[in-house]
């Protein structure tokens, strides 16, 4: 989304707007119906297209919608605004800043996980020279202090909708000290140990931190979230900001569906105001 900005075009005070329809009686010179018509399309069409471009902020839809004195129009807006592409939907998220005060080493005090395997070093920003994240909050070492490195499974379990679409983005690092590369696998596993997973690295102990994703399609039955570490000598990559998220199962109109049925609206309301004025 952009900033706050008029649309491509359009008078900061249309003429159509200033017109009272509750009452009938125009501010400045009326505007017949018809003419109120064409002009609210072609207004509407316009305003439809920032939606679709995500691009009209919440403070200008109220501005916008606070000048249309039509109740119709008022109404054909809400609704274009109601079946607009949804966004992302976040299922689960954790920055890890608050699972511990200070550094700790074989952590295993997780509150959105369990330690499954291996062992894992819990790192406040600065701790053992380690920086999270914007430099500031927590983060886990996912190569512990035991020549073990380990694996995190969530404890949250999670039913996912065959064939959709699932997301997971997380920010991952070098170890940021020294020795040899890292890499780590991220997914989703069951309770038979089946698993859906990637693999990201090798990272090389020097590279700052990145935001990696996978996508994988649901599938039936009950699933956990797990981030692994590989390696084993205790210096592994630096894991932060986990997200799993989907695409919103809610079906969303076609745009020229979304603008038909606005512009339908908006007809309907037209039709109204010309057989009120007679």
């Amino acid at each position: 989304m952009v900033g706050d900005r008029d649309l491509a075009g359009l008078p900061p005070n249309p003429p159509e707007l200033s017109m009272d329809f509750t009452s009938g009686s125009p501010e400045t010179d009326r505007v017949e119906p018809s003419v109120w018509f064409d002009l609210s399309v072609d207004l509407m069409a316009r305003f439809l297209l920032e939606v679709m471009q995500d691009q009209f902020t919440t403070r200008r839809t109220a501005m916008f919608l606070e000048s249309c004195k039509s109740a119709t129009l008022a109404v054909a807006l809400t609704a274009a605004l109601a079946v607009a592409p949804a966004h992302a939907g976040i299922l689960f998220q954790d920055n890890f800043d608050a699972d511990a005060t200070s550094s700790v080493l074989n952590f295993t005090g997780l509150i959105n996980w369990t330690v499954s395997d291996g062992t894992i070093d819990y790192i406040r920003s600065g701790g053992f020279g380690i920086s999270c994240v914007g430099g500031a909050g927590g983060c886990l070492d996912m190569d512990g202090s035991t020549g073990n490195a380990g694996r995190i499974t969530s404890k949250q379990s999670f039913t996912f909708t065959p064939g959709a679409n699932y997301f997971i983005d997380v920010a991952l690092s070098g170890n940021q000290r020294s020795g040899s590369n890292d890499s780590v696998v991220f997914g989703i596993i069951d309770a038979n140990n089946v698993a859906i997973s990637t693999i990201i690295g090798p990272l090389a102990p020097a590279a700052p931190f990145a935001t990696f994703g996978a996508t994988f399609a649901g599938k039936a039955g009950s699933w956990r979230l797990f981030v692994e570490g590989v390696g084993g000598d205790n210096v592994g990559a630096i894991l932060d900001n986990y997200v799993l998220r989907d695409e919103g199962a809610t079906s969303v109109p076609e745009p020229a569906t979304m603008l038909l049925f606005s512009l339908s609206l908006l007809a309907a309301g037209a039709a109204r105001s010309r057989k009120s004025s007679r």
